[in-house]
C-alpha cells in the first residue's frame, strides 16, 4: 500500500521527470484520493504514456480526476481492471479520450473495463470522431483531427500487461509493489 501522502510525494517528484514513460501502481491502494495527485502529475508530465491502476479501489470519483486532465496528457494506455468504475465513469473517460484525439491526434486506450459497458461507448466515440473528421474536411477548419495522425479507436480488453520480468527490464518503467 502506498499512503496518500507518499503517492503525492511520488507524483511531485515525477512531475518534471523526462525519462519515465510507464508508471505501474497496480494494487498500491491509490483509491480516489490518489487519483487527484496522479491527475496533477499527468497534466505536468506529458512523457508518461502508460498508467497501470489495476486493483486500486478506484471509483467514479477518482476517474473524474483522471478524465478531467486526460485530453491534456500524453497518456496512451490507462489500465483500470478490478476497480469500481461504473458506466458513467467509463463514459467520462471515453469522452476525455475523444477530446484528447481531437486536440492532439493521440487517443488513450482504456483497458480492463467490461465490454458490456464499453462497447456502446466505443461506437459512440467512433461516430464522434467520424463527424469531426467530416467537419474538418468539408468546412476547411484545420486541426479538428490532425491529418498526420491515423484514426485510432479505443481498445478495451482483459487486463493487457507485460509480465513482471519485462517490466523490470524496461528502463523507462517505474513499478511499485
Amino acid at each position: 500500500m502506498l499512503p496518500p501522502k507518499e503517492l503525492a510525494r511520488l507524483a511531485d517528484a515525477l512531475s518534471d521527470n523526462l525519462s519515465t514513460e510507464r508508471l505501474d501502481l497496480e494494487g498500491c491502494g491509490v483509491q480516489d484520493e490518489g487519483c487527484r495527485a496522479l491527475a496533477a502529475l499527468l497534466r505536468a508530465n506529458k512523457r508518461i504514456e502508460d498508467l497501470d491502476l489495476q486493483l486500486n479501489q478506484i471509483s467514479d470519483a477518482g476517474v473524474a480526476h483522471l478524465a478531467a486532465v486526460l485530453p491534456h496528457t500524453g497518456l496512451r494506455a490507462l489500465r483500470l481492471a478490478d476497480n469500481s468504475v461504473s458506466a458513467a465513469g467509463a463514459a467520462w473517460l471515453m469522452d476525455a479520450a475523444t477530446e484528447q484525439r481531437l486536440l492532439s491526434g493521440r487517443i488513450a486506450q482504456i483497458y480492463g473495463l467490461s465490454d458490456e459497458i464499453m462497447a456502446p461507448l466505443r461506437l459512440r466515440q467512433a461516430e464522434q470522431l467520424r463527424r469531426a473528421a467530416q467537419s474538418a474536411g468539408t468546412s476547411g477548419v484545420s486541426g479538428a483531427v490532425p491529418a498526420a495522425a491515423p484514426l485510432e479507436t479505443s481498445a478495451i480488453d482483459a487486463p493487457h500487461r507485460k509480465g513482471r520480468a519485462a517490466d523490470a527490464a524496461d528502463s523507462d518503467a517505474i513499478v511499485i509493489d
